[in-house]
C-alpha cells in the first residue's frame, strides 16, 4: 500500500511498504515541471546503495536520469545554508572528522584536563593512541548531540557546564568555529521570514526517500522550510 496525506503547509508524507512503490510514487512528483529547468532536484537518501538503486530505477522508469543531486541528509542542510546565507564554510566544522581533531587538540592541553578529575584519571597513562581514540569517540558523539540533544548543545553553549562534556563543548565554541547547524537553521528561517527575496533561491522542491530515522530537530527544520517550498 502507498499513502498520500498532507502536513504543515507543503510538507507532503508518503508511506508504504516496499520500495517500489515508493520510486514509482517519487517519479510522478518528479514529472511535475519546476520553473527553473537547469536547476537540479534535490533528492536526500540513507545511503549510496539507496541513491545506486534509486538512479537505476527512476533511469528504467523515466528512460533517463539526469540533473539530479543526491544528498544525505546532514548535506542536504548545509546546501540550503550555503543557498541563503553566504557566509557559510564549504566546509562542515562540525562533522564527526572534523570534531575528533578539535577535540584532539583540547584534550592535548594538561592544564584544561587536569581541571577535570575523570579526564585525567582516563589519561593518566599518557599513551597517544587511548587519547586520539577518546578524540574519535567524542567526535561521533557530540555530532549526535547537535543532531539528537540541541537541547544539551543550547545549555553548554550559553550557560554555565556542569560536567566535564559540557566544558569541553564550550572550549570547542570559544576557541574555534562556533556556526554549528543549529546556528546556520536559526540565521536561515530568520533571514526567510524577513527577506521575501531569500524565499527565490530556495529550490522549488526536496525530496527524501527512505530515510529510516529524522530527529526533531531536524523535522522541525523541514516543517519551517515548507512553509515556502514543497
Amino acid at each position: 500500500f502507498i499513502h498520500r496525506s498532507f502536513f504543515f503547509y507543503m510538507l507532503y508524507l508518503c508511506h508504504g511498504n516496499q520500495l517500489e512503490d515508493l520510486a514509482d510514487r517519487l517519479v510522478l512528483d518528479l514529472t511535475r515541471p519546476v520553473n527553473d529547468v537547469l536547476a537540479p532536484d534535490l533528492i536526500a537518501v540513507p545511503g549510496q546503495g539507496i541513491a545506486r538503486w534509486l538512479s537505476l530505477r527512476l533511469a528504467h522508469q523515466q528512460g533517463i536520469i539526469a540533473n539530479t543531486l543526491w544528498q544525505f541528509p546532514a548535506e542536504l542542510l548545509w546546501h540550503l545554508f550555503r543557498t541563503i546565507l553566504g557566509n557559510v564554510p564549504a566546509t562542515n566544522a562540525f562533522s564527526a572528522d572534523a570534531l575528533a581533531w578539535r577535540v584532539l587538540n583540547v584534550l592535548i592541553d594538561e592544564e584544561f584536563v587536569a581541571a577535570h578529575p575523570p579526564l585525567s584519571h582516563y589519561l593518566e597513562s599518557g599513551d597517544p593512541q587511548q587519547r586520539w581514540q577518546l578524540a574519535q569517540r567524542l567526535g561521533r558523539l557530540y555530532e549526535q548531540y547537535l543532531v539528537y540533544r540541541p537541547d544539551w548543545i543550547r545549555h553548554w553553549q550559553y550557560q554555565a557546564a556542569e560536567n566535564w562534556q559540557g566544558a569541553l563543548w564550550r572550549q570547542l565554541i570559544d576557541v574555534g568555529d562556533d556556526r554549528h547547524w543549529l546556528i546556520a537553521q536559526q540565521e536561515m528561517l530568520k533571514r526567510l521570514n524577513s527577506d521575501p527575496s531569500a524565499v527565490t533561491q530556495l529550490p522549488e522542491r526536496i525530496s527524501l526517500f527512505a530515510l529510516p530515522t529524522l530527529s526533531p530537530a531536524y523535522l522541525e527544520f523541514l516543517r519551517a522550510v515548507s512553509k515556502h517550498i514543497d
